[in-house]
């Protein structure tokens, strides 16, 4: 059978709003997968180096080794805190691509006519709920509608509430301020 070469399958090489919606939202999903993953072996890590961190406060301890560590652990700390603050962008500008690709499509393609009209694109209608410019209402008949707010929500609801915001600042600066107060305890009052 050799020179025989396998049958191809037929295609078009065009695919529609759809199906490229749906790449995009599977890459989205890794990513976010990927992220929440990442953070989650941070946070385990985080909890093991600070437990064994606080067990050598013990003012019974008083070897070299011992003083070693209480700079090491921290510094360990830091080190894993500002590495996850680099893989955490590099994620979170990846999911603003794919998010901001899906709005492309979303604000184009001709399929998205009844999510557009009915304000419910999930990347468009988005940024002004997010934003605290819109909230989900009951109207007169009783139907759910996104309207205006009078008075938009204050800004840290609107950005430092954001799991981007929550990934990419407020995580790594609370533990980098944990962990930098902890080697400024170790240095200053275990000498």
């Amino acid at each position: 059978m050799a020179g025989k070469k396998a049958p191809q399958a037929q295609t078009t090489g065009n695919i529609g709003a759809v199906e490229a919606y749906e790449i995009l939202k599977q890459r989205q999903i890794n990513e976010d997968r990927i992220l929440a993953e990442r953070t989650s072996m941070f946070l385990l890590a985080t909890s093991f180096l600070f437990l064994a961190f606080v067990t050598l406060l013990n003012p019974c301890w008083t070897g070299c080794i011992f003083k070693v560590l209480r700079i090491l652990l921290p510094s360990v700390g830091i080190f894993l805190t500002i590495l996850l603050f680099f893989f955490n962008q590099g994620a979170s500008r990846a999911l603003l691509f794919w998010h901001m690709a899906q709005r492309k499509i979303e604000e184009e393609a001709a399929e998205f006519d009844y999510m557009r009209n009915n304000d419910i694109t999930p990347h468009i209608a988005e940024d002004d709920f997010m934003d605290g410019k819109k909230d989900w209402i009951r109207n007169k008949n009783g139907n759910l509608e996104l309207a205006t707010l009078v008075k938009p929500r204050c800004w840290c609801e609107r950005r430092l509430l954001r799991p981007r915001a929550i990934y990419k600042w407020c995580l790594p600066i609370a533990f980098l301020v944990l962990w930098g107060t902890s080697l400024v305890l170790v240095t200053t009052c275990y000498p």
